[in-house]
């Protein structure tokens, strides 16, 4: 069983193309990484971005390039979309670098 830090309230998850589960956080401008092996989560990605004020980041989900994960922020309006293992959000229908 995973433990997430104090604070914390993951909410929806999605399988990445390395095999690890990547989460949200509603509380926290973060996306918790869990190995394949299990383990606690480790932050993945922290961006301003994810900070929605009181309604935090909702949503993650595997593009269909099976190499790209979108994650909902409905406060700013656009899904991101960031590649595990390249540069940071890119907003809207942006690929990340």
């Amino acid at each position: 069983m995973a433990r997430f830090p104090a604070g914390s309230v993951p909410n929806y998850a999605a399988w990445g193309p390395d095999g690890s589960l990547y989460v949200t956080d509603y509380a926290k401008p973060i996306v918790w990484r869990l190995a394949p092996g299990g383990g606690d989560p480790q932050p993945w990605l922290t961006d301003p971005h994810l900070d929605g004020g009181p309604v935090g980041t909702t949503g993650v989900a595997l593009a269909p390039d099976r190499s790209t994960l979108i994650v909902g922020q409905p406060e700013r309006g656009r899904p991101g979309r960031r590649r595990p293992g390249h540069g940071a959000v890119a907003e809207g229908g942006d690929r990340a670098r």
